[in-house]
């Protein structure tokens, strides 16, 4: 069996064709037939209310006799133009009958001034005229079409990010909620570090020293070494507790950004640690400056205090520290600069020092747990400096 093979380009979507409507006598046959033959696919109407459902249908162009215009046709093609999508204006062609009948059609059609797509023919004209003006109509509504596209595409990106959004929103409301259950936990075993374990570490510390002090003559050199050892380790620890717990509550602590001057909050930590200023024998000048910072007075104290005890524990031996505090305006910014004349940092190491437990030196050589610097980067965060 044979069967005649059926071309890519005669199936045709609605969106291509040209509906035809002409009620005298053969002229929508023929004119049907020769716009094929000129390579425009076109569809025969029987009526204006049968070009209606076929144009909601999808179509091209509309081809019109004028003789099949009465006042309900008119009506009618205005309503199907109104209800149209934004993107879509779809060209007519009306072919008019010759002399005065022009003028009468530009009055009957004055309701499709609004659409402006509308193209008059009068009679008589030549075929390729009309294929002409379709083309270039056709042209026209292909350019409609791919605006058409172009909506649907934008309008999918904006349903798959409406999508996207609310997976992300709940993804966010399961990881807060994690989240906040992880703090729950943090700020449990915070508790319990705060209680549960210092207590011990002040009981070791405190029969530590009473048996060095009640029975260090019985114990001879080896158990008076043993005991100090672990009076120092509890005191190391206790010390490290009490750095971490710092460093958690500068995590967790509610920070209200407000006005805060800068030079007297240095004078406030100057005045409280007074004593270990004493007692070091150090030397603090506080530059003359007069800034008024954006912060949070209790959280900028204490990373002055943690940057000036590191000043003052980092000394030179032999050497009383000489610390100087100097305050620069940097344009929107205020720089805080703490300079001493202790053992220095290395610059290689500039970025470690800021992290949990980075210590450059032995315990033995120099106190301290590692954790100063990083309530000093946490709290400076947690203001929004740098």
């Amino acid at each position: 069996m044979q069967v005649e093979k059926v071309s890519s380009k005669t199936i045709l979507s609605n969106d291509e064709r040209v509906l035809v409507f002409a009620p005298t006598g053969r002229d929508a046959v023929l004119t049907c037939t020769f716009l094929h033959c000129a390579g425009i696919p076109a569809q025969r109407c029987s009526d204006i209310a049968d070009i209606v459902n076929k144009a909601a249908e999808g179509c091209g162009a509309i081809v019109l006799a004028e003789e099949g215009l009465g006042k309900n046709s008119v009506q009618m093609l205005s309503q199907l133009l109104s209800r149209q999508p934004s993107w879509s204006d779809i060209p007519i062609c009306i072919i008019s009958v010759s002399g005065a009948g022009t003028t009468d059609t530009a009055a009957r059609l004055n309701v499709f001034e609004i659409v402006g797509n509308v193209t008059v023919l009068e009679r008589p004209f030549r075929p390729n005229t009309l294929v002409s003006a379709l083309r270039v109509a056709l042209r026209s509504r292909q350019r409609q079409y791919q605006m058409r596209d172009l909506v649907e595409t934008v309008r999918e990106s904006e349903r798959r990010y409406r999508e996207l959004a609310a997976t992300l929103e709940t993804q966010v409301k399961a990881r807060t909620a994690a989240l906040q259950e992880m703090n729950t936990d943090l700020e449990a075993f915070t508790y319990t570090i705060a209680h549960d374990l210092r207590a011990p570490l002040r009981q070791q510390q405190s029969f530590s020293m009473a048996l060095l002090e009640e029975y260090g003559d019985a114990m001879g050199d080896t158990g008076r070494d043993y005991a100090r050892r672990i009076n120092d380790s509890a005191a190391r620890l206790n010390s490290l507790v009490h750095d971490l717990l710092a460093f958690s509550r500068m995590s967790r602590a509610e920070v209200r950004i407000e006005q805060v001057n800068l030079r007297e909050a240095v004078m406030d930590v100057c005045a409280e640690m007074e004593f270990q200023i004493k007692e070091k024998g150090a030397v603090i000048r506080v530059a003359d400056f007069s800034f008024a910072v954006r912060g949070h007075a209790a959280t900028l104290k204490t990373v002055v205090t943690n940057l000036l005890s590191n000043a003052i524990k980092f000394s030179m031996p032999g050497r009383p520290p000489h610390i100087v505090v100097e305050a620069t305006d940097e344009g929107n910014w205020v720089k805080l600069s703490v300079q001493d004349n202790g053992i220095g940092i290395n610059p290689d190491h500039h970025k470690q020092i800021f992290g949990v437990f980075q210590r450059l030196h032995k315990v033995g050589d120099y106190p301290g747990t590692g954790v100063g610097l990083a309530i000093v980067q946490k709290g400076v965060d947690r203001m929004g400096g740098s």
